[in-house]
């Protein structure tokens, strides 16, 4: 186990503090998220059908 905080918890910590955090220093935060922290879950979902799946996705977007 590492002793290295990941950048999403770090992000939460700060953002659980935000109260107390003047303009400056939220423009700080918004500085440090350099890369999106969202997933595309369609994306994730497309990448977990199985041939199956996408077949019938097929089939139905042409029949209707």
């Amino acid at each position: 186990m590492s002793n290295q905080i990941s950048k999403q918890d770090l992000l939460k910590i700060i953002l659980d503090e935000v109260d107390n955090f003047d303009l400056v220093e939220e423009d700080i935060i918004h500085m440090l998220i350099n890369e999106k922290v969202a997933q595309d879950v369609t994306e994730l979902h497309q990448q977990k059908l199985s041939f199956g799946d996408k077949m019938s996705d097929k089939l139905a977007e042409f029949a209707g």
